[in-house]
Parts: structure tokens; sequence; C-alpha cells
């Protein structure tokens, strides 16, 4: 889980600078130059009202109340440890019962907290620092959609992580309701909604950059949650498939909750008359 006051830390940080870079909102954006045509089109996104979020907030509280009713699951008895066999686990995943890394478990959880300061990325562009506010909303809409599912999905599928399978851990952590929340991985979930969420947003609002801006946030995205999805499994808390799993759902949340908040295109039609000697018509343009 996600320390809390990391959490209010990290906050403070964001909130604290708006008021700062509200001040040179008039500065050009960078990612624009050479791009004219785009440095007053306007924000790709609708205007942030309850009424278009009340869908995201509804799902967000329904899912947080279906993860709060499921039970969590009972922790393994010493006899379900002495029973636990290896070769039971799909020869893919087995690798990670023989994993075990305190490093990388601290450096997992570095990537987890240090994720959440990626939406103050907004407040130093020229075009999402305006929409700062309605931004931050959609952010904490993903990383509450994100927690919510994963800790249902965990509970529901109660399956064992790889460490009660290990020697090296010590008996009393295998004895833990949490060692049977293994798929799938939220450290990796939660690292892939915010860093997929940073990259659409980011292209979003800069259709006209060059390829290589593009490529190289969506390269830093991709990269974030499988570095994050590498060390769980080196920490031999998860397997690869759960690391598998958490960043393909954290990855779809993370790009369509911005998809969804996108202004509908109107189609613009237009009527031409159409007179000829011995004609008479009408063309319609959409």
């Amino acid at each position: 889980m996600i320390p809390i006051r990391k959490i209010y830390i990290i906050l403070f940080f964001i909130t604290s600078q708006i008021h700062l870079t509200a001040q040179h909102t008039t500065n050009p954006c960078n990612i624009c130059i050479g791009h004219p045509e785009h440095q007053q089109e306007e924000s790709p996104y609708e205007d942030f009202n309850l009424k278009n979020e009340s869908a995201f907030i509804i799902s967000s509280v329904g899912l947080l109340a279906t993860s709060l009713i499921i039970n969590t699951p009972a922790p393994l008895s010493s006899n379900d440890i002495s029973m636990l066999n290896v070769n039971d686990i799909n020869a893919f995943d087995r690798y990670a019962t023989r994993q075990s890394s305190a490093n990388a478990q601290r450096v997992s959880d570095i990537f987890l907290t240090g994720v959440l300061v990626l939406p103050s990325i907004f407040l130093s562009n020229h075009h999402t620092r305006k929409d700062i506010l309605p931004l931050i909303t959609m952010s904490a809409e993903i990383a509450l959609i994100n927690v919510a599912f994963t800790s249902t999905v965990k509970k529901l599928v109660r399956r064992t992580r790889p460490l009660a399978y290990n020697t090296t851990f010590p008996f009393e952590e295998k004895q833990t309701s949490n060692a049977r929340l293994s798929f799938f991985s939220g450290h990796t979930s939660h690292v892939a909604s915010l860093s997929f969420m940073m990259a659409k947003v980011m292209t979003d609002y800069h259709p006209h950059a060059n390829k290589v801006f593009k490529v190289g946030i969506w390269t830093f995205a991709a990269t974030l949650p499988a570095i994050t999805g590498y060390l769980r499994v080196r920490a031999g808390k998860h397997f690869p498939t759960d690391v598998i799993g958490g960043y393909a759902f954290g990855g779809l949340v993370g790009f369509l909750v911005p998809h969804f908040h996108k202004k509908k295109k109107q189609k613009k039609w237009s009527f031409q008359p159409l007179m000829g000697t011995q004609t008479v018509g009408l063309i319609c343009h959409f």
C-alpha cells in the first residue's frame, strides 16, 4: 500500500506550485516551437464539471465499496505452507519462487510513491498548466479506480505469493493475509496507470509535437512500470504473470480515462447549390 504520509507530502508539493506557476502562463511552449498553429489550440478535453465526472466517480466508489465488502483471505496455516509445491506452478512463473531481494523491494516502493509526482509535470507546460485542476482530478480518478479494482481482484483471486514457496523468507511473513494477494501486482498497475496517463495527456495537448518527443515520452511511460514489475519479481513478491496483468490493467486505465475525457468531434455540415443548364441539385459537405 502507498504510505499516506508520503501522499500528503506529494500533494502538498503539487498544490503549492499551482499559484507560483500560474504567474508564468504566457511563457511559450518549448514542445510547440516550430508549430505556431498549435500555440492557440484549445484544450483537447471537456471542461471540468460534476456531470462529466459522474461516471468516473460512481465507478470509483462502486469499485471501492466492492473491495471493502469482499473479505480478505485467511492466512496460510503451517500445514498449508508445508503442502506448497513449486512444481504446481507453471514453468514461466516458477522462476519467481527463487527470488529474494530487500533492495528490489525498497526500490519498487520508491517507484510506487515517486510516480505520484508525475502529474506535477503538467504544471511546467504552457498548455497543460491552465487546466491543472481538471488534470489533477483526472489523475486522482485514475489512481482511485486502479487501487479499488486491484484490491478487488486480489481478494477474489487469492493467489499465494512466490515468497511462500521460498525458504529464504521468514515463516511469519508467509503466515499473513498479504501473502495470499499476489495477482495482480498493485505496484506495477499503479505505476503504469499514472505513467501512461502522463504520456497520453502530453501527446493529446501536443498533437503537432515532433516524433522524437512522442516516441521519447511513450518509451519513458512504458519503461517505468516495466522496471517496477521486474523489481517486484526480483523481490519475490510477485510472479511474472502478476506483473504482466498489473501492467496491462494499469496501462489501460491510464490511457482510457483521458481518452473518455476528450471532447467529442462534431461533424460540420455545409450545403452548396448545384445548378446547370439541365441540372439543379444540392451538394452536401461533411
